[in-house]
C-alpha cells in the first residue's frame, strides 16, 4: 500500500513534519468532523451537523478516506458525540450553567446545532491555526450560520501552563457556573498533563462540572495493536487512559467526582447502534476473562468538582 502523507490542504501544517505533543488532536479535528458529516447523512442519524461536510472540505475528505481502516471505529464516534450532547444539555438544564468551555474544540458546531439557552456564553479553545481555519470556513457559509448563544473563540496552546491560566482567568469573567467539555482530547496527553490540566481547572472557583470521554488502559493497549497501521499513518500516539479496574473513579484524585457515566458499548444498545461483531463476541464470551473490560473500555462521563487541588 502506498504510504499516504497526511497533509491537509489548508497550507498550515503537515503531521509528518512536527513533534508537537498535541499534534494528533490538531489533525483529528478533520477526521472526526468527517465522521459527523457521514452520520448526518444517515436516515437514522443521531444528530445533524449540516456544516461538517463544508468544514472538512472535499480535498481533506478524499485524503482521509484513503487511510487504512479509518472508518472501523466510526460507530463509536457517533455515539460519543450524541452522548456528550446529552450530558451538556442536562448540565445546562439542571445545574444552572451559564458558561460552556470546549477545550480542543476543533471543528465542533454544538452552539449552532444544540438548542441551548441564549444566555449561555460558549467558549471554544483550540490552537490558533485551527481557530483561524474554522472562522474562515464559517464566514464562507451561505446562509451564514447563527448560533443559539454567544460564541467566543480563543486561540491557545493548552500544553503550556501559562496559556491555560490566561484562558481560565478570562473565562472567569464570563459567568458564575462553568462546564468544561473535552471530547477526543485527553487521550493524546500524558498522565501528568491530564493531572495538571484538571488541577488547573479545579482551582478556578466558577468551574463546577466537566464532560469528557475516556478510555481505559485495556482499550488503549488493544487499539494500539488493532489499529497500528492507521495510527502510523496519522502519526498519532494514544497516551492517557484510566485504569481498567478503577474506571472514571480515577478522576476523583484530581478533585472531580463522577455523577454520570456510560460506556460506548452500553450507548450502542441504547441508541440501537450495535458494536462490530468481533467486539460483541469478545464482550459476551469474556475471552481470557476480559469481557467486562471490553464492555467498559471507553465511554463518556459527567464530573462534578468536589474540592480545590494544588
Amino acid at each position: 500500500m502506498e504510504m499516504i502523507t497526511f497533509k491537509f490542504m489548508i497550507g498550515l501544517y503537515m503531521v509528518s513534519n512536527t513533534t508537537n505533543t498535541w499534534q494528533g488532536v490538531r489533525d483529528t479535528a478533520f477526521w472526526v468532523a468527517l465522521y459527523r458529516a457521514r452520520e448526518s447523512l444517515r436516515a437514522d442519524r443521531l444528530f445533524n451537523d449540516r456544516w461538517a461536510t463544508h468544514l472538512v472540505g472535499e480535498d481533506n475528505a478524499r485524503v482521509i478516506e484513503k487511510l487504512p481502516r479509518v472508518f472501523a471505529s466510526e460507530w463509536k464516534y457517533s455515539l460519543r458525540t450524541v452522548t456528550i450532547d446529552t450530558f451538556i444539555q442536562n448540565a445546562i438544564d439542571r445545574e444552572f450553567i451559564d458558561v460552556v468551555v470546549n477545550l480542543g474544540a476543533g471543528l465542533d458546531m454544538r452552539p449552532y446545532r444544540l438548542e441551548v439557552p441564549s444566555h449561555i456564553v460558549w467558549v471554544e479553545v483550540d490552537l490558533p491555526e485551527i481557530i483561524a481555519y474554522k472562522e474562515k470556513k464559517i464566514a464562507s457559509f451561505t446562509p451564514y450560520p447563527i448560533p443559539h448563544c454567544l460564541v467566543k473563540r480563543m486561540g491557545c496552546d493548552l500544553s503550556k501552563k501559562e496559556e491555560q491560566a490566561k484562558v481560565f482567568n478570562e473565562v472567569a469573567t464570563f459567568g458564575k457556573r462553568c462546564l468544561i467539555v473535552t471530547e477526543g482530547l485527553l487521550i493524546y496527553l500524558e498522565q501528568s498533563q491530564v493531572a495538571q490540566l484538571m488541577n488547573e481547572v479545579a482551582s478556578h472557583g466558577e468551574t463546577v462540572f466537566w464532560v469528557t470521554d475516556y478510555h481505559t488502559d485495556f482499550m488503549v493497549s488493544w487499539y494500539k495493536k488493532t489499529a497500528q497501521l492507521l495510527l502510523s499513518h496519522l502519526k498519532m500516539t494514544f497516551k492517557f487512559s484510566v485504569p481498567k479496574d478503577k474506571g472514571v473513579a480515577y478522576f476523583e484524585q484530581f478533585g472531580w467526582k463522577p455523577v454520570a457515566d456510560i460506556s460506548m458499548f452500553d450507548a450502542a444498545f441504547k441508541y440501537d447502534r450495535r458494536p462490530p461483531f468481533l467486539v460483541r463476541v469478545q464482550a459476551s464470551l469474556g475471552l481470557g476473562g476480559r469481557g467486562s473490560y471490553v464492555r467498559a473500555m471507553s465511554g463518556c462521563c459527567l464530573l462534578k468538582k468536589t474540592k480545590l487541588t494544588v
